[in-house]
């Protein structure tokens, strides 16, 4: 029996959808609401208060930014965690965010988009996470371009000269608007400040 030319064809479809387009989503990052000022205070935030860190510190030397804190440092399931997107970290916990994104976001923003170095001592292990975010965003990929490994000598000899006990350095390239950054928070005056949620000694009550 031949099929009329104005029946409708009806086909049976089943299939499995659900993907997740990585250079998008890299390029989404830069839209989550963080300007400089909210990526500094994130990482103020971390050290201050998920790490627990007394003193905070920044350099800049080499041209590179150095943020130092003396807090309680990561071991290499923390270190993994920090790069895990959207993973609950501090559910149960009492400290700066449960959305998983923040300190990731945070870096991002503030090395221009360029690598950074986190080196990291928990009082047994000295370890460091490589991410390479001008790489990533090249090549529109997030996962697996992370390198978490152990320090080497010269390094742990280099993270001493900065730290004494548990802590984590942040490193990565210095540029001009994370500089103007950092610097408006330590010269800023009460009668210049614009947005008062934007400073460390207002966020963090030390003004």
């Amino acid at each position: 029996i031949m099929q009329s030319e104005t029946e409708t064809i009806i086909e049976n479809i089943e299939l499995l959808a659900g993907d997740i387009n990585e250079q998008g989503y890299l390029n989404g990052l830069s839209t989550k609401g963080f300007n400089h000022y909210k990526a500094w205070l994130e990482l103020c935030a971390n050290s201050i208060i998920d790490a627990r860190a007394v003193n905070f510190t920044i350099e800049i030397i080499d041209n590179a930014i150095l943020i130092i804190d003396d807090g309680v440092g990561m071991n290499k399931s923390t270190i993994v965690n920090m790069f895990s997107m959207h993973r609950e970290n501090h559910i149960n916990d009492k400290s700066s965010g449960i959305a998983g994104v923040g300190g990731k976001i945070a870096l991002m923003i503030l090395s221009n988009k360029t690598l950074v170095e986190v080196f990291s001592f928990d009082g047994i292990n000295y370890i460091k996470a490589i991410v390479p975010w001008d790489l990533m965003f090249q090549e529109g990929k997030y996962t697996n371009m992370i390198t978490i490994k152990s320090m080497n000598t010269e390094e742990i000899n280099w993270f001493k000269t900065k730290l004494t006990n548990t802590g984590t350095i942040i490193k990565f390239k210095s540029n001009e608007t994370t500089l103007n950054t950092i610097e408006s928070n330590f010269k800023i005056t009460k009668d210049l400040v614009s947005n008062l949620n934007d400073y460390i000694y207002i966020v963090f009550g030390k003004y």
